[in-house]
């Protein structure tokens, strides 16, 4: 009787090494890109100059060994954009095909760089833990729900060019 359970047992943990090998064996799903991806928003039926655009993936991944990278651009004078994002450590054009949630963000005025730190500020820097950082908040000329609660959203679906029109309201 024991004997019968110990080849069971190997004859179940053979099984079990096969699977974990014909897993690790399937071959990485190749991501697509559109190598141009291009677009215009106006606020208010004008021109959006200077404003930033992200394309966040709304699936991260499309299995466990593979994410898809976020692209980015930044409107022109005319409210234009072309996207770009990250490939290995060089940025190339366009996006990754799928479904994005699109934040569009342009700050009442740039980040100002203060030297020497005022006082307050050194004291709010000293309880900081190692691992933490203070982030300055700006508002922004953008309504939220089209950056921090987007309802914005693109899809990408092939690898020749495409275009995007955001029409953004000030008032809902």
């Amino acid at each position: 009787m024991p004997r019968r359970c110990y080849v069971c047992l190997l004859i179940l943990f053979g099984l079990f090494l096969v699977a974990c090998e014909i897993q690790s064996a399937r071959p990485v799903a190749k991501l697509e890109f559109c190598n141009k991806v291009t677009g215009r928003i106006t606020l208010d039926g004008e021109p959006l100059e200077y404003a930033r655009v992200l394309f966040i993936p709304v699936v991260y991944a499309i299995d466990e060994r593979q994410t898809l990278p976020l692209a980015s651009g930044v409107t022109d004078q005319d409210g234009r954009f072309e996207l770009s994002h990250k490939r290995g450590e060089q940025n190339s054009p366009g996006a990754a095909l799928g479904l994005y949630s699109v934040l569009v963000s342009k700050p009442v005025a740039p980040l100002e760089t203060k030297e020497p730190a005022q006082p307050e500020e050194s004291k709010a820097k000293e309880k900081l833990g190692p691992n933490q950082v203070m982030v300055t908040i700006q508002p922004d000329q953008i309504p939220e729900r089209y950056n921090l609660k987007t309802t914005l959203q693109a899809k990408i679906t092939s690898a020749s060019a495409q275009e995007f029109e955001f029409e953004l309201k000030k008032k809902p």
